[in-house]
């Protein structure tokens, strides 16, 4: 039974009800939008309305109600995370209050993760702190099918709440855990700073992410210590690899609050690297003559800054931009790294077509590389495995345009 509202968002209200035995639920609902999207939402639900894990909230039931689709979950008394945060006046009770609480919110995503699931939707009005001053996640999975004015959708697939969307994730590119890692570093951010201006239209923000880096906070306020501003800008890092799993950013919380983290100065902002940026940058969009850069220089140089400024720019062209790195200790370590990535990131079918009959050939080279074919016998040489690669490189560009950084030549 309906007993009243409870809240609202931008396209949908949420109730206070009642089950036949007195206990409250809330009740969240909104107009039907595409059937198909719809059905989704309710396969979806099936697997998650089973998950019992502490600081998630609880969901229990869903459906469809002529024009409505609706689902019910647990009731928590409590005021959105960023909110609590930023009425907090004084700042250094602020920042101590964020590395708690931002501890506690990355101890439930690593839960979520750790059971393989995504959130896919972190923002301030699905994570609550409650009245007993416990965190508390909301939506997890489902909030996508409840959007706000600020959300974008592509097909069904490219779903999430516009300002706190990873860079990936706003690109089309394949996503996992790491979007709620940016997600929730984003929103720590904002405890700090306050919410950032939002542009004239929801599109606005994609270049606003994609292009630009967030001040870390040790540069906007000396009260910040340098291992929590450095904690934060590494979750916020373009490149979803850079960024630490959510079990790790609890750990690094933890050593904040016992004091035992070492200090780690903020990365510097870009420099205008002068005219010979121009080329660089136009050469990212030359698919039909794809070209080589050198860039050299000594340790702090500016090499790093410019790889990431390269990679944020190729995001806005469409382009997948892919970090490898060269190791003393493992031959072929880029070529190794760049296979393991696109064996993760591709579904079966364009795996299947990138890799090619180049598959067995890769698998006699590196037996453990997740590819389901043969192994073969005798090893290859060195030249069958350059050719092979070579012909991998071009199809996973044909697939998709391919930006590949390779650090440390």
């Amino acid at each position: 039974m309906i007993r009243g509202p409870l809240g609202k968002g931008g396209h949908a209200r949420v109730y206070v009800a009642t089950d036949r035995r007195g206990r409250e639920y809330a009740v969240k609902v909104r107009r039907r939008g595409q059937d198909a999207l719809d059905r989704r939402f309710l396969r979806e639900f099936e697997s998650m309305r089973l998950l019992r894990l502490p600081g998630v909230v609880q969901v229990h039931e869903a459906g469809i109600e002529e024009d409505y689709l609706w689902f019910s979950m647990d009731i928590v008394r409590g005021q959105p995370f960023l909110r609590v945060l930023l009425a907090e006046p004084d700042p250094q009770a602020r920042i101590r209050m964020m590395v708690e609480r931002g501890r506690e919110l990355f101890l439930i995503l690593g839960r979520l993760h750790d059971a393989g699931f995504v959130h896919r939707d972190v923002k301030p009005s699905n994570v609550l702190i409650s009245d007993e001053g416990r965190v508390c996640v909301l939506d997890f999975g489902i909030g996508r099918y409840f959007s706000t004015s600020d959300t974008l959708s592509q097909s069904g697939e490219i779903l999430g709440t516009v300002p706190y969307m990873a860079p990936e994730q706003l690109a089309g590119l394949p996503i996992d855990a790491r979007i709620d890692i940016f997600a929730a570093a984003t929103m720590l951010w904002e405890c700090l700073c306050g919410k950032r201006p939002k542009p004239l239209t929801t599109i606005g923000w994609i270049p606003r992410i994609c292009l630009e880096r967030l001040e870390p906070l040790a540069v906007r306020y000396r009260e910040v210590p340098l291992a929590l501003s450095s904690l934060v800008e590494d979750m916020l890092a373009v490149d979803p690899v850079d960024r630490p799993e959510a079990n790790e950013a609890v750990r690094r919380f933890e050593a904040i609050l016992d004091g035992t983290s070492p200090p780690v100065w903020p990365t510097p902002p870009f420099a205008d690297p002068g005219d010979w940026w121009t080329p660089l940058e136009a050469a990212l969009g030359r698919q039909d003559q794809p070209s080589v850069w050198i860039l050299e220089g000594p340790h702090g140089s500016g090499k790093r800054r410019i790889a990431e400024q390269l990679h944020r720019t190729g995001l806005m062209s469409g382009i997948w931009p892919i970090h490898l790195h060269c190791r003393v200790d493992a031959v072929g370590a880029p070529i190794l790294q760049f296979l393991e990535r696109i064996t993760r990131s591709l579904d079966d079918a364009s795996l299947a077509r990138v890799i090619g009959a180049e598959g067995e050939m890769l698998r006699r080279m590196w037996p453990n590389l997740a590819l389901a074919v043969g192994e073969g016998s005798e090893p290859p040489s060195t030249s069958e495995v350059a050719a092979a690669v070579t012909k991998v490189v071009r199809r996973f560009a044909d697939h998709h345009p391919t930006l590949l950084v390779v650090h440390g030549l």
